[in-house]
């Protein structure tokens, strides 16, 4: 499928049933989260919903894209990053960690991540790429102007 950016919907969903069931069955089409259990799944889009950490690219009412974050320090998140530490929550955090990210298709990517990038006001994003090819992950962090908050 693909999907013009111009005609892409940005949207949260509330926390209930619903959105759970929609969200875990879209990202669960997609890898590495089709390899999940589902209760990791189901625990960390349920703390997405339930905090408003996430951000949903719809096309015509259809999902096209999910992204979903955890609030945090620099610290927690740099330990993170370099490291592979524990990625604990602080709602007093100012910046935004992406654990997840689906979308149907490349063209999607680029303005769900400028659409929550602004919507989550904070000071940095980081976030890990994982590849199907082999390839080891690749840890990335930006630091937003504050032009872009």
């Amino acid at each position: 499928m693909s999907t013009a950016s111009q005609t892409l919907e940005f949207t949260t969903l509330g926390p209930n049933p619903y959105s759970l069931g929609m969200v875990t069955e879209f990202v669960s089409r997609f890898k590495p989260f089709m390899d999940f259990g589902l209760g990791a799944s189901v625990n960390a889009i349920g703390y997405q919903l339930h905090n408003g950490s996430h951000l949903i690219a719809a096309d015509k009412d259809t999902i096209v894209g999910y992204l979903g974050w955890v609030q945090t320090t620099e610290d927690v998140a740099m330990d993170w990053l370099r490291f592979g530490g524990l990625l604990t929550p602080s709602l007093q955090g100012d910046v935004q960690v992406i654990t997840m990210l689906a979308a149907v298709d490349k063209a999607t990517v680029r303005p769900l991540l400028h659409s929550a990038r602004k919507r989550s006001g904070l000071r940095a994003v980081f976030w890990q790429r994982t590849y199907d090819d082999g390839r080891p992950a690749a840890f990335h962090s930006i630091a937003l102007r504050s032009s872009a908050r």
